[in-house]
């Protein structure tokens, strides 16, 4: 029989065994919550699993088991559980927006984490998660806790205020409508009572709708004499052929343009190689034998 065939049919049998991936019960048993599965159970599923794959992989690749089995046990622990289980409770913390204790967000979630410090730890310091160290619960944090029209107003008008006077010059001027999508309530209906009201200025974007907003400094009217608006508007921009001289007249300097250099895009040409067939060969294997 040809190494093919063997291949072949060792995997054929190895693909009719049964593989029992029934999940451990952890030391712990089922915990204070009554839970069957806690973090470290789900972590150790996962490795079992991968390490069973690996070992397939091996055999069918002729390499030795025991290695294979010394290989995965030095694996690091796997985080891509701890990952998912993270961004799973920020999602029902947002959802449900109230303060939640280690047992309620361990009943949502399914997963005992109780006694998972690391994992703990992690939600302490998550910049979209408020701690409460008092009553030890954890909270969702919206970048803009807004939930009316005039604490709206009052937070453009915050950003417009350290901006203008240099407190916070990297600070944005305006607010992006996408800073606002996590804050508590639909932010749609406050944006728009402001800019039918003039407190705020809008950029759009796509089918109309607000992209950023900007607090509105000149919401009062300003009543101007007639007769200044007449001599304003009858005061003619000169055009642009002559512009320059306009300028010249009144004494006023015109911005200087410069031409831009020419970019030279010829390259020089490359120096031809010289030969080296007169050059005396010294290598006896190079001359040809008489």
């Amino acid at each position: 029989m040809s190494l093919r065939d063997q291949l072949a049919s060792f995997k054929q049998k190895v693909s009719s065994q049964a593989v029992d991936l029934k999940p451990r019960v952890s030391s712990l048993g089922r915990g204070p919550l009554g839970l069957k599965r806690t973090t470290e159970d789900r972590i150790r599923e996962q490795a079992e699993k991968e390490a069973q794959e690996k070992r397939a992989a091996a055999k069918l690749r002729g390499d030795d088991e025991q290695e294979s089995d010394d290989a995965t046990q030095n694996e690091p622990e796997p985080i891509a559980f701890r990952l998912s289980l993270k961004y799973e409770i920020i999602n029902m913390l947002k959802d449900d927006r109230s303060a939640k204790s280690l047992q309620e967000i361990s009943q949502k979630c399914g997963v005992d984490i109780s006694n998972d410090s690391k994992l703990i730890e992690d939600l302490k310091i998550n910049p979209k998660i408020t701690f409460n160290e008092s009553s030890n619960t954890f909270e969702f944090k919206p970048t803009f806790n807004v939930e009316t029209a005039d604490q709206l107003y009052e937070l453009t008008k915050e950003r417009y205020y350290l901006n203008i006077f240099k407190e916070d010059p990297k600070t944005p001027i305006g607010i992006d409508i996408k800073e606002l999508e996590d804050a508590p309530v639909d932010v749609k209906p406050l944006v728009n009572e402001l800019i039918a009201s003039g407190k705020i200025l809008v950029i759009r974007g796509k089918e109309d709708a607000p992209k950023v907003i900007f607090y509105n400094e000149y919401t009062e009217p300003c009543d101007m004499d007639k007769e200044f608006r007449d001599v304003w508007l009858q005061i003619k921009t000169p055009g642009e052929t002559d512009l320059k001289n306009a300028l010249k007249l009144d004494g006023l300097k015109a911005m200087d343009v410069f031409e831009r250099k020419q970019i030279v895009t010829d390259k020089p040409a490359k120096k031809a190689r010289k030969s080296n067939a007169n050059m005396k060969k010294t290598n006896t294997h190079m001359t040809s034998s008489k």
